[in-house]
């Protein structure tokens, strides 16, 4: 949690609320073979290595289509 305010802090973990986890971006609506991708939202503790990936996936591309091989 993210609340630097004690009472309103202990307040909410006396509510017996569940508290998930890492704070959510957003929904993932994509499918694989029918079915959602992620169960989850994605949080902003994954994102730098989701954003690794993307850039990883990017570069393999970009290169495959252009001819560039990694060197130049």
């Amino acid at each position: 949690m993210g609340t630097s305010q004690p009472a309103v802090r202990q307040a909410v973990l006396d509510s017996g609320l569940q508290i998930a986890s890492g704070s959510f971006l957003g929904s993932v609506t994509g499918l694989i073979d029918g079915r959602p991708w992620r169960e989850q939202p994605i949080t902003v503790q994954e994102l730098p290595n989701l954003v690794s990936h993307l850039a990883a996936a990017c570069f393999v591309i970009i290169s495959y289509l252009s001819g560039m091989r990694p060197g130049e």
